[in-house]
């Protein structure tokens, strides 16, 4: 790919937050764009900052009933416990297929406007 670099972090190979976030602030000044994936492991020392940090948060689910249960409660910890403002994230719907909870049902539940779909 042209135009795309990456860097790999390793939890804990950064021992300060400091320079986690000293190295994202450097990256901004360089890239339009800067992907960060992170785990469901909302306890992770990182987490907070990245969250804090981010423009856009994208928050992607699979359209079953188990796994929105599960993303319910991810999806509040966000909100409530990290006081993200529910305009930053933006809902991905994957795997969405015949059997799928339907995407207006899944707006309501999230409380989101928009839901981007990908297959």
């Amino acid at each position: 790919m042209s135009n795309f670099e990456y860097l790999l972090f390793i939890q804990d190979k950064f021992l300060f937050i400091d320079n986690f976030i000293n190295i994202i602030n450097d990256l901004k000044k360089e890239y339009d764009y800067i992907l960060i994936d992170t785990s469901s492991n909302y306890k992770n020392k990182y987490f907070k900052k990245i969250l804090e940090i981010s423009d856009n948060i994208f928050f992607i689910i699979v359209p079953t009933i188990c796994e929105i249960k599960k993303a319910i409660d991810f999806f509040e910890i966000i909100k409530e416990d990290y006081k993200v403002p529910i305009e930053k994230i933006r809902l991905i719907v994957n795997k969405e297929n015949n059997y799928s909870i339907d995407s207006n049902i899944i707006k309501k539940i999230f409380g989101i406007k928009k839901i981007n779909r990908y297959c």
